[in-house]
Formats: C-alpha cells, sequence, structure tokens
C-alpha cells in the first residue's frame, strides 16, 4: 500500500513526521519492507511480520517477535558492545551520553529499552544481558 493511504488508517497525515517515525520503526524491527519515494513509496508486511501475525504453530511467534526486537541496529550495536553483560546504570549513562551522542533524557530512556528488549527477548528479570554466545543463541 502507499504511505500516504495507510497513514490514513493510522489516523495521521500522510506527511507527518508521526508517520515518517511509525514507518521507520516498523522497518527497523523489520516488520516491514518498503519501495519507491514521495507519494509513490508503498510498504508491505514483510515475511517476518506476516510470520508474527499469522503463524499459529506454538513457539514460532515469540521466535519472531525476538529477532524482531533486536533488529534496530542501535540495539545490536550496544549487545554487542555489552555482550559480556551490561555495566551499571552510572557507567552505562555516561557511555551513552559521551560515547554515544546521547542527551541525558535520551541515554535514560534509550537504557530502559535496551534493559527491556533484552528481558523480553531472554525471558528473565535480569538488568545484564547474557555471555556473548549465549546473547547470539537468542537473535538467532
Amino acid at each position: 500500500m502507499r504511505v500516504a493511504d495507510i497513514a490514513g488508517d493510522w489516523k495521521l497525515k500522510a506527511t507527518s513526521g508521526s508517520t515518517d517515525r511509525s514507518v521507520a520503526a516498523l522497518l527497523a524491527y523489520g516488520l516491514i519492507e518498503d519501495s519507491g519515494s514521495g507519494e509513490a513509496r508503498k510498504i508491505k508486511i514483510s515475511e517476518s511480520g506476516w510470520r508474527i501475525l499469522e503463524d499459529g504453530r506454538p513457539g514460532v511467534q515469540e521466535k519472531m517477535l525476538s529477532e524482531a526486537a533486536l533488529k534496530p541496529s542501535i540495539i545490536q550495536e550496544y549487545a554487542q558492545l555489552w555482550s559480556e553483560g551490561r555495566p551499571d546504570d552510572t557507567h552505562a549513562l555516561s557511555q551513552l551520553k559521551f560515547e554515544g551522542g546521547f542527551t541525558p533524557d535520551g541515554a535514560s530512556q534509550f537504557l530502559r529499552v535496551f534493559d527491556e528488549t533484552i528481558r523480553f527477548t531472554k525471558g528473565t528479570q535480569s538488568d545484564k544481558i547474557p555471555a556473548a554466545e549465549e546473547f547470539g543463541r537468542a537473535a538467532r
């Protein structure tokens, strides 16, 4: 579908920043694919997105959701950087601000998203990400 058409279904304007951010997020998680540009830009649900919605076999939806949660490049970057375990909040926030270029609020928000993503994909309440080899299994 054309982005301009689907934006209306989302109760957004076709040319709004909210529409652009929604499309960008869905692309980052691998849930849609896009083609074209401007008024002719189209999106369609990806194979992963379709399987999340329609594959009823036990465990498939969960596996596909976990894979999608780990797809954004910023999540991958810090998962790799912190593959031996996430540093404590003070260290992680400083690293995000001074080396990652995050604002203080952005660093805090990212850290919350990162932790929730790792908890979701691992099914654990730990605030540390798993060791590198264990993380690699979760991303497959």
